[in-house]
């Protein structure tokens, strides 16, 4: 039987899979700094277009991360009830939260291939840019508009 989650526990998920997606990307910062630094990785002549495309990469990801983000948070906004807009707001910060971590994955694997610190700097750029976005409850109360009653439902004040 399927049992609809509470919008309290649906927001503390939100959470839990953003710390996640932090974890994930900086475990693979600290094996591909760990793997660089102890020179087990080869690097091969002619990847400079990597970097390019890294920083490219980087900017269309922060783009795309504002886009579908704010693009989920309206349609969260205009749904009648509370379950209907934390499901809204849930798939939007997924998404936009993996959107970095992609580009993030690809800085990494660049500075594996490279051996070069431009993707590092682009890296840490959009880690700063993950944590600003980080689904605190006031972030949540104002990116889709709860209303008193809703917000009291959230932060578990009935």
């Amino acid at each position: 039987m399927n049992h609809p989650v509470s919008a309290r526990k649906s927001f503390i998920q939100i959470k839990t899979i953003y710390i996640a997606l932090l974890a994930g990307q900086l475990i693979f910062l600290a094996v591909a700094y760990i793997l660089v630094s102890n020179h087990l990785v080869w690097t091969k002549p002619g990847l400079d277009p990597l970097k390019y495309i890294s920083m490219v990469s980087s900017v269309s990801a922060l783009f795309a991360s504002y886009f579908f983000k704010e693009n989920f948070n309206k349609e969260a906004s205009r749904q009648g009830n509370l379950g209907a807009k934390v499901e809204k707001y849930k798939i939007g910060s997924i998404i936009s939260g993996a959107v970095i971590e992609g580009a993030n994955i690809f800085n990494l694997i660049v500075y594996l291939l490279t051996k070069e610190y431009s993707p590092i700097i682009l890296f840490v750029f959009l880690i700063i840019i993950f944590l600003l976005q980080f689904p605190s409850n006031t972030r949540i109360i104002n990116d889709i508009k709860l209303t008193k009653s809703e917000q009291d439902e959230v932060m578990g004040r009935i």
